[in-house]
């Protein structure tokens, strides 16, 4: 062995051009699929950090009345029927609000968790310093406590030794760090502070507000199924004779936390092992091309006294050396990768921060290597091995042993052209399908609009009155600001992830069945929001400066809530009640209708949609928006300046244009045609050179036949035709087999599609005739020493 290794070292160093190229596809193709590798670990493979992870669910209430088939719970739900329940060993709650936090000079707006005490103990979560809140925490007036994240300890305090105990304010009320978190602490992504729930005697009254997932972790010996219905018992007798749930689920967390990116990672991984398998199929054709020249070595070598498996060992022992350095390599590659790819998917892939290369990955990636020199050394090796030792030494090499090489060449090429055209049709299908996306409307303008989360710290708000005050101010203030023409507040900005629904009653509409309600996405504007987003009124007018909390009660509907309760008909003076407002709720008069919105996503239909006043029914949180004569950066400074006067409390590090946010809801979208599109790009650049290499071969050994034709009256054109008719029955025997191989395989990416079907023919045909394109370049550019050939050195046999 280690004479074979020696010689095959010396081998691949007399060869550089094609150890080099050999070298570059097989680092790309480990390095890449490496990296995939290391997210699907991270993602979908590797258990969530929390001790015996597999006992920990989340529970959801089914309530089809709502518009989902699960949902979140209440603050009054978790203490009604799931904290203490004997099912379950610890259950909690979790808000994930941004917190203003001051930790410096001016305030910062951070990630962050508001959980109950049972949270650590669910978790497991053992701080790095410090202690973690008790209950007494929970009770109003008593969550003045905080622990922060290990990184933020050490990036904003210097890793200071005295920050147990040291006083900060959160959200402008003062509290005291009490702990520093686990280094590495996660919750789906970056958490840099912890706060403490408040759990009293108002919020185990609150079961309409839906806003906390709920996490348990089952008690010892209970099974799943258990729990499920041990729960639903309890969350019936809960509710009385006519409950709003209809049952309940527990999804696993690590489930959970995946979502829907299963999919599309899964897809990607295997569009990544398509690339090196290709990668593999191309160095198997530069291996069967380089053993023409190694055919009188090889000979003298068995003529020697060599074994067919002593020769087909050496040929072996150097692909495998070739795959190890690729492996090297590629590892080295994957490191970078895998960053870059942590880096480009914190906000589209759930725990991408923990994407990394650790041991899992470097033993994939040494298994790859060793796979890859076998699938592309077997069989050039055997070839080699099998080849004619007399006719060999006679250096009569363009008989049968040509003949096989060159088919065996053949049906790589066309495996190459097959594989590259299954990834080029499933790029095609996601670039067109972001395209369509890129030019949907979103029912608003979102040119010339700045915009600024603006959560008011409750402790200088507490009352409603206070909350109005504030934003009717800073929108007059704002709109004063020079080159602003409308500005506005919301509670929920289209296409930002934030949402608010509740339960709504229409008049005159059949009552829904017990158990069940309608329900709407709710949103708080002031009067001027549709102008300042653009958003376009069909019927009515807009709320006004007199529509507050002297006034009537008013709301604005979307075209989509009016055309589903009163079809055909006026909506305006048409009446609805809210769950917002305390019971007795009051009859809300419909004064104006407005376009759809895309809230959620693009690719999601316009849900109905109520606008109230904010002046009506205010709240501390929400998002400033402002509309300008020019390029919205012009205005920046002077919303700063606004806020910061009014509000010094206010983190103002939140200002993006809103075209800034749009182009962050289609991250998703953009990262998995992005890099699918990249890999077929590889793949048809390496089914390009495999073609290439076919021909380069196959016109090496019919040289001397060419220039027989050429003496014989046969011009160049007859020999283009010739070679290129050969390169292009490969072409359609690959792009056929390609078609075939995509058809089955584009309904994985159904749904991640919009506005194009997984078998749309244009993109089918059009990437078939790109793939086309490129095999009948790589065919031609081989043919010009086909022409030079000479007739009289061809007929001389030279």
């Amino acid at each position: 062995m280690a004479h074979d290794l020696r010689y095959a070292i010396r081998i691949l160093i007399k060869s550089p051009a094609f150890t080099i190229a050999a070298l570059v596809a097989l680092t790309l193709g480990i390095g890449a699929t490496t990296a995939m590798f290391s997210a699907v670990n991270a993602v979908l493979l590797r258990p969530l950090p929390f001790p015996d992870a597999s006992r920990i669910f989340v529970i959801r209430e089914i309530r089809p009345q709502a518009g989902f088939e699960r949902t979140v719970v209440s603050e009054g739900e978790f203490l009604d029927w799931a904290r203490d329940h004997a099912s379950l060993e610890h259950a909690a709650i979790v808000g994930t609000p941004g917190l203003a936090i001051r930790l410096g000079d001016a305030p910062e707006r951070i990630p962050a968790l508001r959980v109950p005490a049972d949270f650590f103990q669910l978790f497991g979560v053992v701080p790095a310093t410090g202690r973690v809140f008790t209950r007494e925490a929970e009770q109003p007036g008593h969550g003045d406590v905080i622990l922060i994240s290990y990184d933020l300890w050490q990036r904003r305090l210097g890793g200071a030794a005295d920050v147990v105990g040291r006083g900060t304010s959160v959200e402008s009320r003062p509290a005291t760090i009490i702990g520093v978190l686990p280094k590495g602490f996660t919750f789906g992504g970056r958490v840099d502070a912890v706060v403490p729930m408040t759990l009293g005697p108002e919020q185990a009254a609150e079961f309409s507000s839906h806003s906390f997932d709920l996490y348990a972790r089952l008690a010892p010996g209970v099974t799943r199924e258990q729990a499920t219905a041990d729960l639903l018992r309890r969350v019936v007798a809960s509710q009385g004779a006519t409950p709003h749930a209809t049952g309940v689920t527990l999804v696993p967390m690590q489930d959970e936390v995946i979502g829907e990116s299963r999919t599309p990672m899964l897809i990607l991984f295997a569009a990544v092992g398509l690339v090196l398998v290709i990668a593999c199929a191309n160095i198997a054709n530069l291996l069967l091309a380089r053993a023409a020249s190694r055919q009188k070595e090889l000979a003298v070598r068995t003529a020697l006294g060599a074994s067919r498996a002593r020769v087909l060992r050496q040929l072996i022992t150097e692909s495998l050396l070739l795959s190890s350095a690729g492996g090297v390599l590629g590892a080295l590659l994957a490191l970078w990768l895998s960053d870059l790819l942590a880096r480009a998917a914190a906000d589209a892939i759930p725990r991408a921060m923990e994407i990394g290369i650790d041991g899992r990955a470097l033993g994939f990636a040494l298994a790859v290597s060793a796979l890859s020199g076998l699938l592309f050394g077997v069989a050039p090796a055997w070839h080699a091995a099998r080849s004619d030792v007399n006719a060999a030494l006679k250096q009569e090499c363009r008989g049968g042993s040509a003949a096989g090489r060159t088919r065996a060449l053949a049906i790589f090429a066309i495996a190459e052209i097959a594989l590259a055209l299954v990834l080029l049709v499933g790029a095609g299908l996601l670039l067109t399908s972001f395209r369509n996306l890129r030019h949907v409307d979103p029912g608003f303008d979102p040119s010339q609009v700045m915009t600024s989360p603006a959560r008011i710290p409750e402790g200088k708000y507490p009352t409603p009155e206070s909350q109005r005050a504030f934003f009717r101010r800073a929108v007059a203030d704002l709109a004063g600001v020079p080159g602003v023409t409308a500005a506005a507040a919301v509670n929920a900005l289209p296409l930002s992830g934030d949402n608010s629904s509740g339960a709504m009653t229409p008049e005159g509409w059949p009552a829904p069945p017990p158990g069940q309600r309608e329900s709407a996405d709710r949103r708080a504007i002031t009067p001027d929001y549709f102008a300042a987003m653009g958003i376009r009124l069909l019927q009515g007018r807009a709320f006004s400066g007199a529509d507050d909390e002297r006034g009537e009660p008013v709301v604005i509907v979307s075209r989509a809530l009016a055309a589903h309760y009163w079809p055909g008909a006026n909506p305006i003076g048409r009446r609805l009640k809210l769950a917002r407002y305390a019971a007795p709720a009051p009859w809300i008069t419909i004064v104006g209708v407005v376009a759809d919105v895309r809230h959620g996503s693009l690719a999601q239909a316009s849900r109905q949609v109520v606008y109230y006043p904010h002046a009506q029914l205010p709240e501390p949180g929400m998002v400033i928006v402002v509309r300008s004569a020019g390029a919205p950066g012009l205005v920046t400074a002077g919303i700063r300046g606004v806020l910061s006067r009014l509000e010094p409390d206010l983190p103002l590090d939140g200002l993006e244009p809103m075209t800034e946010v749009v182009r962050s809801s289609l991250l998703d979208e953009k990262l998995e045609s992005g890099l699918l599109g990249a890999f077929a790009l590889f793949a048809v650049a390496l089914a390009a050179a495999g073609i290439y290499g076919v021909m380069a071969y196959a016109i090496s050994q019919r040289l001397q036949e060419f220039g027989i034709r050429l003496a014989l009256g046969a011009t160049g054109r007859d020999i283009v035709r010739l070679v290129a008719g050969y390169g292009l029955r490969l072409a359609a025997a690959g792009i056929t087999l390609g078609l075939a191989g995509a058809w089955l395989a584009s309904s994985a990416l159904t749904g991640l599609l919009y506005g194009v079907r997984a078998t749309d023919p244009l993109v089918f045909s059009g990437t078939a005739a790109l793939l086309a394109a490129i095999a009948l370049i790589a065919c031609l550019v081989p043919t010009r020493r086909a022409l030079r050939v000479s007739p009289i050195a061809a007929l001389r046999g030279e």
